[in-house]
């Protein structure tokens, strides 16, 4: 991960310090070098800053901000894109000459080329900013599935991103101010959804989109990046092997593009099927051991080390154990206001922030299995639902219904919660709040409502796995 930050000023009141100060901010995402370009203009100062973290072409060269050759370009890019060398390949055979090996510089020369439509062609995870000197705009541009985070702020006059809260909380002209309905669904979901944030003025990037920034004007616009949909094969014509062969087709092929970098590379291993799944494929596909990493407990119900140590076994990988005690915990759970800017509901946070610690002496690079759940229904709380969601709809005489509720609300106030949502989806909702509305009212002094029911036709388990990947995965999952 690189730290990117920058901004727009149409009132000439940030300047370059504030930018150092954002770049300091955001210091610990890098390690391989900072730049920054401070620029003022006669209608606007324009400002932009990375701090590195080298994953491919580690030379000199490479630092970012980087211009391109012709100097009408220059990005400030944070991510790994997958199929950076066909996309290479592709553009030097329309006569392209790079000067570094890096996949920034594709991303570059693939702009210059075509444009908004250039987007479309790039298959990773990715938050990048693009100053086209040409057109006298800026461009800010997130991944679809929302795997890098970008924050902005924009207000009359001004406009400003950052790879972190923080990064933009070094602009004076942002206040801190907290967002009590975000904060109302936050206790609801463990997540702050769409493109809220804790605070007021500050808002999440909207993933798979294009923002358009006139830096004469400031007026900006969006656009989605649109990609045409694959041709999938009709799942009632082939057999339950081509099927399995299939997935372990796409599997194969999305584990192996994301094992590029010219750093070291490790995964996490637990004792589930989706981190297995991912060692496994690496293995398969390369001689080399590949290096594992897996964190026990000393709680035996949490300590999934005894599997992981089996598998890893079973392929051949070099292993590395660790244990997580009470007392590190503890430690651990006290800096994480050092690493998140706002709270976070998901407790693997701190197991996550323990192996990271441990495994940056080996690899700079650690792959996760991440989605898995939300892509082959890896969850207990979709059945859970969907059991809730066949009972209600059953024709139950209504002193029947009566009777349950009332039982209910007496011994079980979550089930009953979840026994009047409407809809399958609904249900799904309750079954994974983190507080009832209850409780919520009872929690919070404003009693903001969290506005978290939605009439969308959700019908099966396909339609929850969907919201997840587009809710709970990005919002929650990937921080």
């Amino acid at each position: 991960m690189c730290g990117i930050t920058g901004f727009i000023d149409h009132t000439h009141s940030i300047t370059e310090t504030h930018l150092k100060q954002s770049a300091d901010s955001i210091k610990h995402r890098g390690g391989n070098g900072r730049g920054i370009i401070f620029e003022q203009k006669e209608h606007y100062t324009l400002g932009l800053a990375n701090e590195r973290l080298a994953t491919i072409d580690l030379s000199e060269k490479s630092q970012q901000p980087l211009t391109s050759h012709c100097g009408n370009y220059t990005i400030t890019f944070n991510g790994t894109i997958y199929n950076y060398l066909e996309l290479r390949e592709t553009l030097i055979k329309y006569g392209v000459i790079f000067f570094t090996l890096t996949d920034t510089e594709v991303i570059l020369e693939a702009y210059k080329k075509w444009g908004n439509k250039s987007f479309e062609k790039l298959d990773g995870s990715f938050a990048l900013v693009i100053w086209d000197k040409k057109q006298n705009q800026l461009l800010v541009v997130r991944d679809e599935i929302g795997a890098k985070p970008l924050y902005y702020h924009q207000s009359k006059g001004f406009y400003a991103f950052g790879s972190e809260i923080r990064a933009l909380l070094c602009y004076p002209v942002i206040q801190k101010v907290i967002n009590k309905k975000a904060v109302a669904n936050y206790f609801r979901k463990g997540y702050f959804q769409g493109d809220q944030t804790i605070y007021d003025q500050i808002f999440k990037h909207r993933k798979g989109t294009i923002t358009t920034i006139d830096l004469h004007s400031g007026n900006s616009y969006d656009l989605p990046i649109t990609r045409q949909k694959p041709s999938l094969p009709v799942i009632a014509d082939l057999t339950e092997e081509q099927i399995l062969d299939k997935i372990e087709e796409l599997l194969t092929e999305s584990i192996l593009k994301r094992n590029v970098a010219d750093v070291p590379i490790g995964a996490l291993l637990s004792g589930g099927y989706d981190s297995a799944t991912v060692a496994a494929i690496l293995q398969k596909n390369q001689s080399k051991r590949i290096k594992t990493f897996t964190l026990g407990f000393t709680k035996d119900t949490l300590d999934e080390a005894p599997q992981a140590a089996k598998i890893a076994e079973h392929l051949k990988t070099n292993h590395h154990q660790y244990y997580l005690d009470k007392e590190e915990a503890l430690q651990l759970l006290k800096s994480l206001p050092d690493v998140f800017d706002e709270p976070v509901g998901d407790s693997s946070a701190i197991a996550l922030c323990f192996i990271a610690q441990k495994a940056k002496k080996d690899v700079k690079v650690l792959l996760g299995a991440e989605g898995g759940d939300e892509l082959f229904g890896g969850y207990r709380t979709y059945a859970k639902a969907i059991k809730f969601n066949e009972l209600r709809q059953k024709n139950i005489p209504p002193f029947l219904n009566k009777l349950v509720k009332k039982g209910l609300q007496l011994f079980k106030p979550k089930w009953m919660e979840i026994w009047e949502a409407e809809g399958l989806l609904n249900k799904y909702l309750e079954v994974s709040a983190c507080f009832t509305k209850k409780e919520l009212g009872r929690l919070l002094v404003d009693d903001p409502k969290a506005n978290d029911n939605t009439k969308n036709k959700v019908t099966s388990i396909k339609d929850l796995l969907i919201y997840d990947l587009q809710n709970y995965l990005p919002f929650c999952l990937l921080r």
